[in-house]
């Protein structure tokens, strides 16, 4: 009893410190160790016994086959026939479960290896359901030639926030996962999507009450708006603001499950469909008076001072433009994913006094007056001269006499021309 006791204790021992809930000595300041932490709280990942994690040592198929099935919840199993000795080793349950649910190619040549970046995305893809999702991945310059089952994964990864690319504008596709970038993205597609057994969620038999579905609704409400809308063009983003108009609105009055149902599947719908910006475009601003003359100018974006012409990512931006003796110009403008150049005229400002401008000929007590103020134009005709046309701002005026009289409300300009 003693032996058989110290035997069960030692196990326990072992077991612990394989899975080591303390910290890992290894990964505090590591990016991340939030998620590893995640997943070891969970039971999900293990470490070592001399109690590290070693997060960046890369992460076999197997292992990561292994936690899918735990997350999951893969249970069914399909025979496979090796030829070699992999029905005497610990995996050979889980690529039975992994070949039965069908989220990864098992046969009986399958060879255990470090898994890579499109494998993952596209395991993740399958066992989420993640299908339909149209990113434009040609925007990873080392993705063009991959399948298109392998875009789409990327696509679904990369639209959740789960993955990313390189700031070099590459993906890496077949790069080998390290264990702390695995640790991610289990983690966030544990947080994004269903945690409950995927294989049966689609399930027509499970019907759920009125509440639940009022609460599947919300929650989904709340995941859509929390999507960084800037990143994809505005007509997906409309497309997917009236869906969720008219889910507030089911969500306000009715009592059908059938709407439920369908508004849940249309916002879905609308997620998948985002179509997302990949490059940022440049944003230009072409000033200009009231008589068409380009003016310098200075301009805010949300308060914040932007350089004319430079890139921007996109997005929905309060404009205010400054110019010198112009009344300040607000307005809001939304930038998608095409280069944009805006055209604006400014006006000059309100004041008190306006300047007078007269050609050849023409004569005034002053070249400024206040607001309303008579002004008396003399029209001084050369000898042998007739006036030809009389022009005030553009305008042709009739005179009756050599003087022209009015009350300056604006800033004028007066021509005379003789023939």
């Amino acid at each position: 009893m003693q032996k058989k006791f110290l035997i069960i204790l030692t196990f326990v021992f072992l077991f612990s410190s394989v899975y080591a809930r303390e910290n890992f000595i290894d990964i505090d300041g590591h990016w991340a160790k939030e998620y590893i932490e995640d997943l070891n709280r969970d039971e999900l990942i293990k470490g070592y016994e001399d109690n590290t994690f070693k997060p960046n040592n890369e992460i076999l198929n197997v292992e990561v086959i292994s936690i899918i099935n735990k997350i999951i919840k893969f249970d069914k199993q399909e025979e496979i026939e090796f030829e070699n000795d992999s029905q005497a080793q610990w995996y050979y349950e889980d690529l039975k479960k992994a070949k039965a649910a069908g989220y990864i190619e098992i046969d009986k040549n399958f060879e255990i290896k470090p898994i890579s970046r499109v494998e993952m995305c596209q395991i993740i893809s399958k066992v989420y359901k993640l299908d339909g999702y149209d990113f434009d991945v040609s925007y990873f310059k080392d993705c063009n030639d991959l399948s298109k089952e392998e875009k789409q994964a990327i696509s679904a990864l990369v639209m959740n926030k789960i993955v990313n690319g390189y700031e070099n504008g590459l993906f890496n596709p077949e790069g080998k996962l390290t264990r702390a970038e695995f640790s991610k993205i289990i983690s966030i597609s544990m947080d994004t999507f269903s945690s409950e057994n995927v294989e049966n969620k689609n399930d027509e038999n499970i019907v759920e009450s009125i509440d639940e579905l009022k609460e599947k609704l919300l929650e989904l409400i709340k995941k859509s708006k929390d999507l960084e809308l800037e990143r994809y063009s505005q007509e997906s983003i409309s497309n997917l603001n009236s869906e969720i108009f008219i889910a507030e609105k089911i969500l306000g009055s009715s009592t059908d499950k059938k709407e439920f149902l369908d508004s849940i599947n249309k916002i879905e719908e609308a997620v998948r469909n985002l179509k997302y910006i990949s490059n940022n475009p440049k944003l230009t601003f072409e000033v200009k008076d009231s008589n068409g003359q380009n003016i310098d100018f200075s301009i805010l974006l949300n308060d914040e001072d932007y350089e004319n012409g430079k890139e921007i990512k996109p997005g929905r931006y309060f404009v205010r433009i400054n110019s010198k003796g112009m009344e300040e110009y607000q307005t809001y403008i939304i930038v998608d994913d095409k280069d944009k150049i805006i055209e604006i005229q400014m006006e000059k400002e309100n004041s008190d006094d306006f300047e007078l401008k007269l050609s050849r000929g023409l004569s005034s007590e002053k070249s400024r007056y206040r607001r309303n103020e008579r002004v008396t134009v003399k029209i001084n005709i050369p000898n042998g001269m007739d006036l030809d046309s009389f022009i005030v701002n553009g305008k042709n005026k009739k005179l009756l006499s050599d003087e022209y009289i009015f009350l300056i409300t604006e800033d004028t300009k007066i021509e005379a021309i003789f023939k």
